[in-house]
């Protein structure tokens, strides 16, 4: 059982993300919070984080297609069926255009 340095709840060692760097081997904030504190930080520094994947991306992108291309083949009923759901959702705005 570990406190949670943000909320102050004592929780489960599972609850917390491994951090080596620290004594326990575990972060000081549990996964509730950490989630919470990098969605909040994603949102002071949206165009800095744009940037910065636009440019990896442009650095990067044959390897970027091809991991892509993979992991579509790895997936592809997950694909085929999130397609299917995009169609049925969106039929009037497809045959628009």
């Amino acid at each position: 059982m570990n406190r949670c340095s943000k909320c102050r709840q004592l929780k489960d060692s599972h609850d917390f993300y491994p951090d080596l760097s620290r004594k326990s081997g575990l972060s000081s904030y549990c996964s509730t919070c950490s989630k919470a504190r990098c969605a909040e930080r994603y949102k002071k520094n949206k165009e800095a984080h744009n940037v910065k994947c636009r440019a990896y991306y442009e650095s990067h992108k044959a390897e970027v297609t091809l991991m892509d291309a993979k992991w579509t083949a790895e997936n592809w009923e997950k694909v085929k069926a999130y397609r299917k759901e995009y169609v049925l959702a969106n039929k009037p705005a497809i045959r628009a255009r």
